[in-house]
C-alpha cells in the first residue's frame, strides 16, 4: 500500500499549497502516518530535474525508511494522439519521466490515454495501442511496469481498456484502475455518437 502525493499536496510545483508540505518532506510525513511506499507526481517536482534533486529525494526516502512504488505521469500530451508529431512529443516527454521514476527506484510507471473524446473509438484505439507499445518498451529497458489508468472518455469504458491491452501485449503493461474516475464527463455528448464506430 503506498500513498500518493495527491493525498496531501494539493498543488502543483510552485503552487500555494493548504498545507505547505514540501515535496522533500513527504516521505517523512507518509512514514508518520505509517505507509512503507509512496508514490510520486510528475506535477510536483520542478520540470526538469538534476542528479542533486534525485539524491536529495532518494536520500529522504532512505532516512524516512519508505520505498518508491509509482511514478505518476500524463496530462502533458497524449501517448494515443492521431497526429504522430504530439504523439512523438508525448511519448518523449514520458520517457523522461520513466528515466526519473528509474533513478527515484519506482516499481511501475502510471500514464492515461484515451480521455477525450475527439476521434472514432477503434481509430483512437489503434493509436494508443501504438503510443503504449512504444512508452512500454521504452519502461521495459529501465526495469519498470506501464499501468494505464482508466480516466475519463474512452479509457472509462471496460472494453476499450481491455482490447487496449491485447492489443498491447507486453507482460509490463496493466491498468491502475481509479474507482472514481469511471465516467465520462470529458465529452459526453460525442460518445454515444462515436463509441462503436
Amino acid at each position: 500500500v503506498s500513498l500518493t502525493p495527491w493525498s496531501l499536496i494539493r498543488s502543483g510545483y510552485g503552487g500555494d499549497d493548504p498545507l505547505n508540505i514540501d515535496l522533500l518532506d513527504f516521505p517523512k510525513v507518509a512514514k508518520s502516518l505509517g505507509f512503507d511506499y509512496i508514490d510520486h507526481e510528475m506535477f510536483h517536482f520542478p520540470p526538469r530535474l538534476d542528479q542533486e534533486y534525485i539524491k536529495r529525494m532518494n536520500n529522504a526516502m532512505e532516512v524516512s525508511d519508505v520505498k518508491s512504488a509509482v511514478m505518476l505521469t500524463g496530462g502533458k500530451g497524449d501517448v494515443g494522439d492521431k497526429d504522430p508529431k504530439k504523439r512523438r512529443d508525448a511519448i518523449a516527454t514520458y520517457k523522461y519521466w520513466i528515466d526519473v521514476a528509474a533513478a527515484l527506484n519506482c516499481k511501475a510507471v502510471r500514464n492515461v490515454c484515451g480521455e477525450y473524446i475527439t476521434i472514432p473509438y477503434k481509430e483512437k484505439l489503434k493509436y494508443a495501442i501504438e503510443g503504449v507499445r512504444e512508452l512500454a518498451n521504452y519502461a521495459s529497458s529501465k526495469g519498470l511496469d506501464l499501468l494505464i489508468e482508466n480516466h475519463n472518455g474512452y479509457s472509462s469504458d471496460p472494453e476499450w481498456m481491455i482490447a487496449l491491452m491485447r492489443g498491447v501485449k507486453l507482460k509490463n503493461v496493466g491498468i491502475l484502475g481509479d474507482f472514481t474516475n469511471w465516467t465520462l464527463e470529458r465529452n459526453p455528448d460525442t460518445y454515444l455518437s462515436l463509441i462503436h464506430i
